[in-house]
């Protein structure tokens, strides 16, 4: 078996806004009082309703108690609406809630959770810094019993280094430390230099061999790549200031996605741009960015075509070192909480539903190493022969050419996964490709399943084998004369 795949999967969810503006409350009244809010659920208990609903109750959420895959809660800001004790208390009730129960088949204990702040999370309108991140630090101590001083939040943007246990390498990145009302700070995120030389310090820390065998997370609050998409009118990006530096950082050290939240504007990207004056990493790094999981609709940016809702991702994600190969899925769920006809539904009705699925595969810096070859004329005497079995393939097979792409499966249990398909192939010299009227595709007995692909169906006879290191595919194809034709392709780990 191959044991250097690395995977993790994490439930992101990025401002809640707990406070009078959080949107898991009773309607605000005329007289600003609101009644009791009987029947509408906790964010914690509709997150967990749908977590446990058939959704991901499928690979890869499903947990193997002879794999397991570590599960993270990442919180990436704006947790509360203005700062206050009672709205931290709301915060911390709810990460409790979130650890009262198994989350994706996993107990969560407080290293698996992962806050940073947000600029609501601040005393922004306090002018001394420590009285302006007091209550920010004393809810970071309570819920994740990891140190920290009001007087240093710089020292909130830290690396966890979990890279011998688990193979994690995280950072969690304070992009709010010069929030102040009334500055050109307000909304803006910042990450100073000091705070860059701790975070590259503190990676250069870890073991390099460690480093590389691990998954690699980044999460902040603002967002550190600008996309027209998340301008404001009156607030412009509210990007991160040295973001360039913070991205140069992490694309060194190999980070494979940074997570944020802050404009409610919930985006999947991958950022591998790169300028011919310098010689930055190819590394690619997957950005992530949060919707709002409960603000109320006043909180919320409008979308294009329909209202904005709220949003939260379940992410999976493994890497294979060894290859230079990962692949990740984002699953983005939207809150429904309106009728067709735009009316409000009670509490009980509302329910998530998946607003897009992002699955990409991407690749390390590793360049293919080179061989050497030798070449000479192709020789009709010498090489006729074997090229007139290589065309009485086409004709054999009816123009039906098998193919094959593989990539890490996100089954815990196996390495990698095949996806097969057949496509057609005609020339002047073969004939025109005649079409099957089914496949079964097979890989043996221990696979114990035959896949078995109509043309009714799919007239691509697409399937997918998940496997450890290497397996050879068999495809049975079935013509309308009744006919049976076999091949076969090779389906091993990337290179």
């Amino acid at each position: 078996m191959n044991h250097s795949l690395r995977q993790v999967r994490i439930v992101h969810v990025s401002d809640p806004h707990f406070g009078p503006e959080h949107r898991f409350l009773s309607e605000l009244q005329p007289d600003g009082t609101r009644p009791p809010a009987r029947g509408i659920p906790t964010l914690a208990d509709s997150l967990f309703s749908d977590l446990s609903g058939p959704a991901f109750q499928v690979v890869p959420w499903l947990p193997d108690a002879n794999h397991p895959v570590p599960v993270l809660l990442a919180l990436t800001g704006d947790l509360t609406q203005a700062g206050s004790t009672s709205e931290f208390d709301e915060a911390k009730n709810f990460i409790a809630a979130m650890r009262a129960r198994p989350l994706l088949g996993h107990q969560l204990g407080a290293e698996n959770v992962l806050v940073v702040p947000g600029n609501h999370d601040l005393h922004y309108a306090e002018p001394d810094l420590g009285r302006r991140w007091y209550p920010f630090c004393r809810f970071y101590k309570a819920t994740t019993q990891r140190h920290a001083e009001p007087e240093e939040p710089n020292r909130l943007t830290r690396v966890h280094d979990r890279s011998l246990t688990e193979h994690l390498v995280i950072a969690e990145i304070n992009s709010c430390v010069d929030i102040q009302k009334g500055t050109a700070e307000q909304n803006r995120g910042y990450v100073d230099d000091d705070a860059l030389d701790q975070l590259e310090q503190q990676l250069k820390a870890v073991p390099t061999s460690r480093l590389k065998d691990s998954v690699k997370i980044a999460l902040l609050h603002h967002h550190p790549v600008v996309l027209p998409a998340l301008a404001e009118a009156g607030r412009g990006y509210d990007g991160v200031a040295n973001g360039q530096m913070l991205l140069g950082i992490l694309r060194r050290y190999g980070f494979h996605i940074v997570l944020h939240g802050h404009k409610h504007c919930p985006h999947v990207f991958s950022y591998d741009a790169l300028c011919a004056w310098t010689s930055e990493s190819e590394h690619p790094l997957i950005v992530v960015a949060g919707g709002s999981a409960g603000a109320a609709e006043s909180g919320l940016p409008a979308a294009a075509g329909s209202p904005a809702t709220n949003t939260y991702n379940v992410i999976a994600l493994k890497w294979d070192e060894e290859a230079q190969h990962g692949r990740i899925q984002v699953v983005t769920r939207g809150l429904v909480f309106r009728a067709l006809d735009g009316t409000k539904t009670p509490g009980r009705q509302w329910y998530w539903k998946t607003l897009r699925t992002y699955d990409r595969v991407f690749m390390g810096t590793r360049a293919p190493e080179e061989k050497t070859y030798h070449v000479r004329a192709f020789d009709r005497i010498k090489d006729g022969e074997f090229d007139d079995l290589r065309r009485k393939k086409y004709a054999d097979l009816r123009g039906n050419m098998l193919v094959a792409n593989v990539f890490p499966s996100m089954h815990p249990n196996q390495g990698y996964e095949v996806r097969v398909w057949i496509v057609p192939h005609s020339s002047d010299r073969s004939p025109l490709r005649e079409l099957p009227v089914e496949v079964e595709w097979s890989a043996g007995e221990k696979f114990r399943e035959v896949r078995l692909c109509r043309a009714v169906d799919d007239d691509r006879f697409a399937a997918s084998f998940s496997y450890w290191e290497g397996a050879l595919i068999q495809a049975r194809m079935r013509f309308r004369d009744g006919t049976v034709t076999v091949d076969c392709i090779y389906a091993h780990k990337p290179r």
